[in-house]
């Protein structure tokens, strides 16, 4: 507005004198500059300090993918593909995008896709990393919001600590994550009868500790026992392999343990599992 105004004043207003004009003309010009200036470091500093804060706590307020975007993420990724030779300005994406939604919704989305290794930010524009391109040829079906949101804000946690170096932590997540998915499916089926069958479970030896206890593994067997998870099924596969990455040394394997590696492939399988899981 302020270099509109400007114009407004200084063209519809003659001042009298030619060479005055000068004055205002470059001021003019000064003002537009600075204020596009401002503009970008506006919604970098507003993204690199939501992104900080989303560090700390990850949450995602809507179902999404197992690649923890949806059909909106992607309009956004395929916007600054198309905006490439715009340099990607935040002067040009910002107002391309107003239409699908509005800025603080758009922002946050930065943010996610930041946390998510899909786009990178910087001062004056904000560009697509090789797995944002990628991403951009994605299915449309593999899109599909399927994945809660609690649980796919584990998954983006996970992904966070990855980009930390925090293999640990990542295997500690994706260990919560299952066992989080299999609880909520074993309450959802049983309700108030859990607490009667799960003493049966204890009575005949197919589990050995209480419901609120109960680790991985033993709500694994106990998801057999229940008809949750049937024997040699992919999630049956995948929560095995886990177990056995997680704790190579409990488990005759020959799975080696590289704590990089197997942090990386418990990502993976996590993916795998959310997509197969909330298809059925």
């Amino acid at each position: 507005m302020i270099p509109v105004g400007i114009i407004w004043h200084f063209y519809l207003k003659p001042i009298g004198q030619e060479f005055l004009t000068l004055l205002p003309l470059g001021l003019m010009v000064r003002i537009y500059y600075w204020t596009k200036r401002q503009v970008r470091m506006y919604y970098y500093k507003l993204i690199n300090r939501k992104s900080s804060i989303y560090k700390e706590l990850p949450n995602i307020d809507i179902p999404t993918s197992e690649h923890l975007i949806d059909s909106f993420d992607i309009e956004i990724l395929r916007t600054l593909d198309e905006l490439r030779e715009e340099k990607n300005d935040y002067l040009k994406i910002f107002p391309s995008l107003s239409s699908i939604m509005h800025e603080e919704e758009l922002v946050n989305r930065f943010v996610k896709l930041r946390s998510i290794g899909l786009i990178r930010v910087q001062p004056s524009r904000i560009t697509l990393t090789p797995a944002g391109f990628e991403t951009l040829s994605t299915p449309s079906f593999a899109t599909k919001a399927i994945v809660p949101s609690r649980f796919s804000s584990m998954l983006v946690r996970a992904r966070i600590m990855l980009d930390e170096n925090n293999f640990n932590g990542i295997m500690d997540t994706i260990n919560i994550l299952f066992e989080e998915i299999l609880k909520s499916r074993i309450e959802e089926k049983f309700g108030d009868k859990l607490e009667s069958i799960w003493k049966d479970l204890l009575k005949n030896r197919h589990v050995n500790v209480f419901y609120n206890r109960a680790s991985l593994g033993v709500l694994l067997g106990a998801s057999r026992q229940m008809g949750i998870i049937a024997r040699n099924s992919i999630s049956d596969h995948l929560l095995s392999t886990f177990l056995k990455l997680r704790n190579p040394e409990k488990h005759a394997s020959k799975i080696k343990s590289d704590p990089i590696k197997n942090a990386r492939s418990s990502l993976e399988l996590a993916q795998i599992f959310v997509r197969y899981w909330f298809h059925e």
